[in-house]
């Protein structure tokens, strides 16, 4: 009821406002009493009104997805942030990672001839194979020397100690010089499954085995003739160079193309 003649006052107010009547009332002096009257009943109606309008939103289910224009621009700024920051603190390491497998595939493995891949993949595994052959004829020494008995072994090992290290550390390249083959020069399409491995490191075993004889008694010979042990070695390795990769070339080739057409 108190609502119902409080809306019926404030409508007789705004009626009587447009009718002309304050002006009336000013002149016989009642305007001052009765403005004041019709401001109480607007106020009060307004106060209602924002009271009923705090209760239904109370009372209301919140919304989760309604969101504002000003929160949908502070959450997409915030998100341009992240990302910013997540680009930006990006680890060095992955940096580094991608831009050197762009540069295998891009570049080193299409635009380098293979013949010069070869050549750098040579000469690293020779560089390996130089400081294996030092290794294996170090510790031949110490054995030697640590061992007091003379044995046919002991004479065998003194008199051919350095075509004894020689031999084995030509062994052991094989098996890293095949590795290197394949990373530097022929792609890992050609050892990524067991039967290529074996195959191709059995390959090159073959060709290598053919050097291994050639280049141990080149080397023992250039030795016999007093050549300095590293100038041997060099000449030794550059003689069977082309040899090898002209070898080399033709088993990855002959193993490759016996596995796709396997798959086929």
């Amino acid at each position: 009821m108190a609502t119902a003649s409080s809306s019926t006052a404030t409508a007789a107010a705004a009626q009587w406002s447009c009718s002309g009547m304050p002006f009336v009332f000013h002149t016989i002096g009642l305007g001052p009493p009765l403005a004041a009257v019709t401001a109480g009943l607007l106020a009060n109606d307004d106060n209602r009104r924002k009271q009923h309008r705090r209760r239904q939103q109370q009372h209301a289910p919140p919304d989760h997805n309604r969101r504002t224009f000003g929160s949908r621009l502070t959450n997409k700024s915030n998100s341009h942030k992240s990302t910013d920051c997540r680009s930006h603190h990006q680890n060095p390491n992955t940096i580094s990672k991608t831009r050197i497998q762009n540069v295998y595939r891009s570049w080193w493995m299409r635009k380098v001839p293979q013949a010069a891949r070869f050549f750098v993949a040579g000469n690293l595994s020779n560089l390996g194979f130089f400081f294996l052959e030092k290794l294996f004829y170090n510790l031949l020494s110490s054995i030697l020397d640590t061992n007091a008995k003379t044995t046919s072994l002991t004479e065998f090992l003194q008199t051919y100690q350095d075509s004894v290290s020689f031999f084995t550390a030509y062994v052991v390249q094989i098996v890293t010089g095949h590795l290197l083959y394949a990373i530097l020069v022929y792609g890992l399409h050609t050892i990524d499954t067991s039967r290529k491995y074996w195959q191709t490191l059995w390959g090159q075993f073959q060709i290598y085995g053919f050097g291994l004889i050639g280049a141990t008694a080149l080397q023992g010979y250039l030795l016999s003739l007093q050549f300095d042990k590293t100038t041997a070695f060099i000449i030794t390795t550059a003689s069977f160079a082309g040899i090898n990769y002209l070898l080399v070339s033709w088993v990855v080739q002959r193993v490759t193309t016996a596995a796709n057409a396997t798959k086929r």
